[in-house]
């Protein structure tokens, strides 16, 4: 079990030996202008329905994302296929394409301009799941959480393996939801395999997530909500 906050959203990830999910919430703030760090105006939901996870490769790289949704005219989602695209059949493991994500997304990151993205507003947490020589074997979390500083960007990782004795989890997200969802995940130990257990399972700890989440504020919105969305490792 790993988790880690961030202000708005909620996303997980879930493995066994042999399979994985993430899954997320829906909901979407608009952005706003910051005048010496105070937001200018109260935030709004701009959509419940904005889909935070993604897949590679027709499923043999899963992830989800929070925080930063888009830049540069592309979602994270969109920026993650693009970086990847030659990846697939050239031999690369999980973990070179975690590599890669990282390296690219940190440039890119770097280089938006600040009148899109203003440079401490850049903070995003994903979350890759996929087997270790992207195969049905020997499952893995990559939790990546990149923080803008007033120099650049940095990134920390934290890596999950699956393990016989019991699944394995990863959460993002705002501070109360994350709780909430973690404990949900922890309160159902029980070791299933098959993706239609682990798809159900997250899909119940994120909406256990936004039942429970705080608030965005200023505008006073529950931080996380909307539809819950999921992807699966396909092999």
């Amino acid at each position: 079990m790993d988790i880690g906050g961030i202000s708005v959203s909620v996303i997980a990830a879930l493995i066994s030996t042999h399979n994985g999910v993430t899954a997320s919430d829906g909901r979407r703030f608009g952005s706003t202008d910051y005048v010496n760090g105070i937001p200018s105006e109260p935030f709004k939901v701009e959509s419940d329905d904005f889909d935070k996870t993604f897949s590679l490769a027709g499923g043999k790289v899963i992830g989800a994302f929070c925080g930063l949704l888009e830049f540069g005219e592309r979602t994270i989602a969109e920026h993650i296929q693009e970086i990847t695209r030659d990846s697939f059949g050239s031999g690369m493991t999980f973990m070179e394409i975690v590599e890669l994500v990282e390296r690219e997304l940190t440039d890119r990151l770097n280089q938006v301009d600040d009148i899109e993205v203003g440079r401490l507003s850049r903070n995003l947490c994903l979350l890759l799941v996929g087997g270790a020589q992207l195969t049905q074997r020997k499952m893995r979390i990559a939790g990546i959480k990149f923080c803008a500083e007033s120099d650049g960007i940095t990134h920390t990782r934290d890596v999950v393996s699956a393990t016989k004795e019991a699944n394995q989890y990863y959460v993002y997200g705002e501070d109360l939801a994350l709780k909430a969802t973690a404990k949900t995940f922890d309160d159902n130990p029980v070791l299933g395999r098959h993706v239609a257990f682990l798809t159900r399972l997250a899909r119940d700890a994120i909406d256990v997530g936004i039942r429970n989440c705080g608030t965005k504020e200023p505008g006073g919105f529950h931080a996380c909500g909307g539809s819950v969305f999921t992807a699966r490792t396909r092999y």
